[in-house]
């Protein structure tokens, strides 16, 4: 038994030593950033209404906003050496913000369905419109 919490500890502490070490490799600022871009898609956004209005076209303008968040931030903030090194790959600049963009999407979508799937109910109230609750009521 004691083999096991002894295990145990050096499990806990490995992974400690590798949140230290991302927060080292990618900077406070970056991950501060990550963390607020999580918590706002997961406890600040309605998605019952944000799915509704994806579904009805809101999919082409959210498409747009990536693709204009994507030629700006190029424009502004072009890499060193020209090219991004990602996951061993030199990729343009273009290429590398697209990258970027569709991973914040991607982590956007899954703050969405762990909402939907009702796991952060208790954390996510929010009231009725009005319209809705007088309409419901008719």
């Amino acid at each position: 038994m004691q083999a096991f919490f002894d295990s145990l500890i050096n499990f806990l502490f490995a992974g400690w030593n590798v949140v230290l070490e991302l927060f080292q490799l990618l900077g406070d600022g970056v991950l501060l950033g990550l963390l607020a871009w999580i918590v706002f898609w997961t406890f600040a956004v309605n998605w019952v209404k944000f799915r509704e209005m994806l579904l009805n076209g809101g999919c082409v303008a959210l498409l747009l906003i990536g693709l204009g968040a994507v030629l700006v931030w190029a424009n502004i903030a072009p890499p060193a050496g020209g090219q991004h090194n990602l996951l061993g790959l030199e990729v343009s600049n273009y290429i590398g913000k697209t990258m970027y963009v569709t991973a914040l999407y991607c982590i956007m979508f899954l703050c969405g369905s762990v909402q939907l799937s009702g796991f952060c109910a208790g954390c996510c109230q929010f009231e009725e419109d009005e319209a809705e609750s007088h309409a419901a009521s008719h």
